[in-house]
């Protein structure tokens, strides 16, 4: 619904990773290169972070790394950069 009324590239980012986390991570990689603006996200650590869950998830585990490590050096905060190093 918010999608609908106020659509962005952080809208539609959270919409994706719902949409994956629905029905799987095909779908969800799917739903982020449909991003209409993704150079609005080029700075953004949840980009990267929800690429490399999705690739994760499909067993993709270098190109996850790639994109968390990414995520990591986007970070906003310590904590942030934590989160994703786990990952």
């Amino acid at each position: 619904m918010l999608f609908r009324l106020k659509p962005s590239p952080v809208v539609a980012l959270n919409r994706a990773i719902a949409w994956g986390k629905a029905l799987g991570p095909e779908e969800g990689l799917a739903e982020l290169r449909k991003i209409s603006d993704p150079a609005k996200l080029k700075d953004y650590p949840f980009d990267p972070a929800a690429q490399g869950e999705f690739h994760f998830l499909a067993g993709r585990w270098a190109e996850a790394a790639r994109h968390f490590e990414k995520a990591m050096k986007l970070a906003r905060s310590r904590s942030e950069a934590i989160f994703f190093e786990r990952k």
